[in-house]
């Protein structure tokens, strides 16, 4: 199972026009903008998504967070440890469908049939149902 939280240090770049330009040292790639403090620690969380997204496509693990003491810093940077739910975000923006090959008894399958049910809709209701969400 995916480990559901995660937190990244993210580095914050004042910049001289205004807004924060954000980076990761743990997450080649990830950089991002919010022009105040609340839009780029949103838009830090939605970078981190969109990188582990990526990563989990390419089948290579998801980076282990450094040490936000081992990070060096220049003027006008700090860090921000950066909580991220993986699971949530999988909740909200997965649309991928993996195809599961299961059996029913012959007598359910005559009950599917004769009420138009799609098996693949209820069984997705009972696993958010018995899984909580």
């Amino acid at each position: 199972m995916t480990q559901k939280h995660l937190f990244y240090p993210a580095v914050f770049q004042e910049e001289p026009e205004g807004g924060y330009t954000i980076t990761f040292p743990d997450l080649e790639g990830a950089v991002t903008y919010g022009a105040d403090m609340e839009e780029a620690y949103k838009m830090a969380v939605e970078v981190i998504g969109l990188t582990l997204e990526s990563i989990e496509q390419e089948k290579k693990p998801i980076p282990v967070a450094s040490r936000p003491r081992d990070i060096k810093l220049e003027n006008n940077q700090f860090v921000v440890i950066t909580e991220f739910n993986l699971l949530e975000y999988k909740k909200k923006y997965g649309k991928k469908a993996v195809s599961k090959n299961c059996t029913i008894p012959e007598w359910m399958n005559a009950i599917v049939l004769e009420n138009n049910l799609n098996c693949s809709q209820l069984l997705q209701e009972k696993i958010k149902e018995v899984s909580n969400i």
